[in-house]
């Protein structure tokens, strides 16, 4: 039931969301359009274990992101980037649009980093010292999108 319930709520949010964003994405979020595989993560200052990171992973269409387990969508949502702060940053929002974590990241070519906080209104400064209520995770691009 859950799994028919989640299907239902990225399915809509991808469907309506197609239709409200008329500007295609365009710097570093066009440039992270693709698959990515978890290399190292942290989650409330743990690391994620081997089995952990080989189930993970990250598909960025457009402004959308879908955090994917065993190849399932486990959590989806929009992204958004601010490209001139240093260091970059991110916020991460629900399909409703009533949660959002805020977030840094860096972006090379075909390794890109994510730090964000779950915490209402806090972002980390640095990609060390997540919090309890943080995550890390390091990426490394398995599949563009053309």
């Amino acid at each position: 039931m859950l799994r028919v319930l989640t299907f239902m709520v990225v399915a809509t949010f991808l469907g309506m969301s197609q239709m409200s964003f008329a500007a295609p994405p365009s710097g570093d979020l066009t440039l992270m359009e693709g698959t990515w595989k978890v290399k190292y993560g942290e989650k409330g200052n743990k690391p994620l274990t081997t089995d952990q990171l080989r189930a993970m992973s990250i598909r960025i269409t457009g402004p959308l992101f879908a955090i994917l387990i065993n190849g399932k969508v486990e959590t989806a949502g929009l992204l958004r980037l601010d490209s001139s702060k240093e260091p970059k940053q991110l916020r991460m929002e629900s399909p409703d649009g009533q949660k959002a974590a805020l977030g840094i990241y860096k972006f090379e070519t075909s390794e890109l980093r994510f730090c964000w906080d779950n915490s209402p209104g806090k972002r980390p400064a640095t990609f060390s010292g997540v919090n309890e209520k943080g995550s890390l995770i390091y990426l490394r691009l398995v599949k563009a999108t053309p």
